[in-house]
C-alpha cells in the first residue's frame, strides 16, 4: 500500500504511512532485550503501528522483539540477542508502516 493512502471503510477514514527511521541500541549483551527510542514527527499515541521491518544485516543473532507508541513523535523499538555472546547493533534501519484510524 501507498504512503498516505487514504480509504473508507465501515469502521471510518483510515491513513496508512510509511516511514523509514535508524537507532542504534550499541552493544546488546547476551540473552537480553534492548529498547531504544527514535523520533517520527507527527506520530500520535492513538496510532497503530502495523509493521517494523528491521534491516539487520550482518548482525547474526539479532532479532525484533517488538515495538509500539511510547508517547507522541516517538517510538519505541526492541532488539534481542538469544545468542550466547554480546552483539554491537550498530546503526539499524527500520521501515516503519503505521496507521491512523478514525473513532
Amino acid at each position: 500500500m501507498a504512503s498516505n493512502d487514504r480509504r473508507s471503510s465501515p469502521s471510518g477514514a483510515k491513513t496508512t504511512s510509511k516511514f523509514v527511521i535508524t537507532a542504534d541500541h550499541g552493544t546488546i549483551t547476551t540473552a537480553t532485550v534492548a529498547t531504544k527510542t527514535a523520533t517520527i514527527t507527527g506520530l500520535r499515541t492513538t496510532d497503530a503501528i502495523l509493521c517494523a521491518n528491521a534491516q539487520l544485516g550482518q548482525k547474526t543473532g539479532l532479532a525484533m522483539a517488538g515495538y509500539r507508541v511510547s508517547a507522541a513523535n516517538e517510538i519505541e523499538i526492541s532488539l534481542a540477542n538469544p545468542t550466547g555472546a554480546s552483539i554491537t547493533s550498530g546503526t539499524v534501519t527500520y521501515t516503519v508502516v503505521l496507521g491512523r484510524f478514525s473513532t
